[in-house]
């Protein structure tokens, strides 16, 4: 499970350096040789959700060439007052 760590780190650390205060949406490359399944990544990463910044977010895990698996963009609700 150190990748779903791995993956929630980094979407954590993009929504912060964001200034988002919710995230919405998780996207995910998965490398077509990294022997990973990206639904079954998804729902794995899915099940860890909770709190205010990743309750009810959304995983969007596509596949990609290669064998690395990553955390590619955020999307979410940014802090009141903060316009990047």
């Amino acid at each position: 499970m150190a990748l779903i760590e791995e993956l929630l780190g980094a979407a954590r650390h993009a929504a912060l350096a964001g200034g988002l205060s919710r995230l919405m949406t998780i996207h995910i490359e998965v490398g077509t040789d990294s022997g990973i399944d990206p639904r079954i990544l998804a729902a794995d990463i899915e099940d860890r959700f909770e709190g205010q910044l990743l309750g009810g977010c959304q995983v969007v895990a596509e596949l990609a060439d290669g064998t690395e698996v990553e955390m590619v963009a955020v999307e979410g609700e940014q802090l009141p007052g903060n316009h990047l």
